[in-house]
């Protein structure tokens, strides 16, 4: 959890704040842009979030994979935690919740009727997995490559899902793998 007697000195005065814990992934800056920016080896808060940018900001405390924000007002939390999976377009969503164990990278929910897909592991937090089990579960997962990984094992025990990956990146035990060099098909063959 951040902590105010840590938090950078640059943060603008206010309720929003980053600690000396942020590892620099960039997730809040791309989450809630008006509110914090890249400060050269770590994030800050460069602008206090108005009211219309509120949401934003809790979403980019939430998406944090190091818990470095921290906010003396968390009017709207409950909203925030409802707001992921965040809609990119289509069908297609970020997961946000992103996990220190994989340096922050993004997954991405695609919805379908008969099972997501998630591409890469969000940190395996209980508001998450409610809200991807609402919109239909994840019937398979297509970790991109062994960093990526976060808590895969645990989203396999929840949704029962398949892990696909390229076998040449060494993560074992999984139910499916690619093979080879050649071009494989869309995602949705392998559902």
């Amino acid at each position: 959890m951040a902590q105010r007697s840590k938090a950078y000195p640059a943060n603008a005065p206010g309720p929003f704040f980053v600690d000396s814990s942020c590892i620099d992934c960039g997730t809040c800056w791309a989450v809630a842009p008006g509110v914090f920016q890249d400060a050269g080896g770590h994030s800050l808060v460069h602008r206090q979030p108005d009211p219309g940018a509120h949401l934003r900001a809790l979403m980019a405390l939430l998406a944090c994979p190091t818990a470095s924000i921290g906010t003396g007002d968390k009017a709207g939390m409950a909203e925030a935690l409802q707001a992921f999976p965040d809609p990119i377009e289509d069908e297609v969503s970020f997961c946000g919740f992103t996990s220190e164990r994989s340096f922050g990278a993004w997954s991405y929910h695609l919805r379908r009727e008969d099972g997501g897909v998630l591409v890469d592991s969000p940190r395996a937090a209980a508001p998450l997995m409610e809200r991807l089990e609402a919109q239909g579960g994840v019937a398979l997962m297509v970790l991109t490559h062994a960093d990526d990984v976060a808590d895969h094992a645990r989203l396999r025990d929840r949704f029962g899902c398949e892990r696909l990956m390229h076998e040449a990146d060494g993560l074992r035990d999984l139910e499916r793998y690619i093979v080879g060099s050649n071009p494989v098909p869309s995602p949705r063959t392998f559902c």
